[in-house]
């Protein structure tokens, strides 16, 4: 599996469909550049890794923006999530701050929630934000 410094850019070059970046406040970045399957998928294989390579005691602090590519394919991000939950029972706690500019997306927040309410060993954050100053300052305030 790709270690996070691998998911900025793949060996040819091409600019990833999700592209990943750790930040020096140790703010966990995901920027989406379409919305399709395909990004979704390596937004999850990412996850995956930081989850597997996180202590658990740990709060993983994780910016997931919207803005370039719109909303998601919700119903597959949300089937996805869902096999995430399955397939850890133990995992870090989790903040996740949305950057959109459609407020529709609330209702993929909430429909995450309603994923992450089936599991109560670790909780899981959440807000939607326009801006990343916004985003980052909600992340880091209880770290």
């Amino acid at each position: 599996m790709s270690s996070p410094s691998d998911m900025s850019a793949n060996a040819s070059g091409v600019v990833p469909l999700c592209s990943y970046r750790l930040l020096p406040n140790s703010v966990h970045e995901f920027i989406f550049q379409e919305s399709s399957r395909a990004s979704v998928d390596q937004w999850v294989d990412q996850l995956v890794y930081i989850i597997d390579t996180t202590p658990k005691e740990i709060t993983l602090s994780i910016i997931v923006d919207t803005r370039q590519s719109g909303m998601l394919p919700i119903a597959y991000m949300i089937q996805k999530l869902r096999d995430i939950y399955l397939d850890y029972g133990q995992r870090p706690a989790m903040r996740l701050a949305f950057l959109s500019e459609n407020n529709a997306l609330m209702v993929f927040v909430q429909l995450l929630a309603g994923v992450a309410a089936a599991s109560d060993i670790q909780p899981l954050q959440y807000q939607q934000f326009n801006t990343s100053d916004a985003a980052t300052e909600w992340l880091l305030s209880v770290q």
